[in-house]
């Protein structure tokens, strides 16, 4: 599903380089669950930021499902961004007026094809279909 090849994010130049990745290789399966851990400044960010689309990095290959994110234009990637790739940010970025289900149709005005029943479905899964009305706080 996931398969990075010999990815490298490097910022800046000469003695100021800072190598956030160095030529990272991971393949993670469909059926499987990976969780990234890692000090303060060690690449996880990054990580993460390159395989959902949203960092190019310097060298090297992230595909998702066969396809290579980095050959597809900015727009293909948001649209595989708003489809099948999904982010849970350290600070959340729930918007705190708006109920568990709002919350989660907001995608809706970034192109994501997601339906009511969607939503209502995956808030089910992870049980908090009791709490469809409830906002963050």
């Amino acid at each position: 599903m996931i398969r990075l090849d010999g990815v490298s994010k490097h910022y800046g130049s000469g003695d100021d380089q800072v190598r956030a990745l160095d030529g990272v290789s991971i393949e993670v399966g469909a059926d499987e669950f990976v969780a990234v851990r890692g000090a303060s400044g060690s690449g996880k960010s990054t990580l993460l930021l390159a395989i959902g689309g949203m960092i190019r990095p310097s060298a090297g290959v992230v595909e998702l499902e066969g396809r290579d994110l980095y050959a597809m234009s900015g727009r293909q990637r948001a649209r595989i961004r708003a489809e099948r790739i999904g982010f849970v940010f350290q600070m959340f970025h729930l918007v705190p007026y708006l109920t568990a289900l709002e919350n989660v149709l907001v995608n809706t005005l970034a192109g994501a094809a997601v339906t009511r029943a969607d939503a209502i479905t995956a808030l089910g899964n992870l049980e908090m279909g009791d709490r469809l009305t409830h906002r963050p706080s």
